[in-house]
């Protein structure tokens, strides 16, 4: 969690970490307590580097698992 608290290096630090975090275990998720300027700019120009580091943002929804394809129906005789 990134809080509104930090300076800018320290936001951008742990923008860093959050990108390392995403390379190294292909996905990661980055939450903000309580935004203010600078964070939201720091943010900003961070969004705005990623493709040169080939990270791209996407909504949070696309972290969740997708749902197991469902199973061939099991029955006891092999009447149809």
């Amino acid at each position: 969690m990134i809080g509104v608290d930090l300076d800018g290096a320290k936001v951008d630090a742990a923008l860093a970490a959050l990108a390392e975090r995403a390379r190294s275990r292909g996905a990661a998720l980055g939450l903000v307590d309580g935004p203010g300027p600078v964070l939201i700019a720091r943010i900003a120009a961070w969004a705005g580097g990623l493709g040169a580091h080939d990270l791209v943002l996407a909504p949070v929804s696309a972290l969740a698992l997708s749902p197991a394809p469902p199973q061939a129906e099991k029955t006891g005789s092999s009447a149809p």
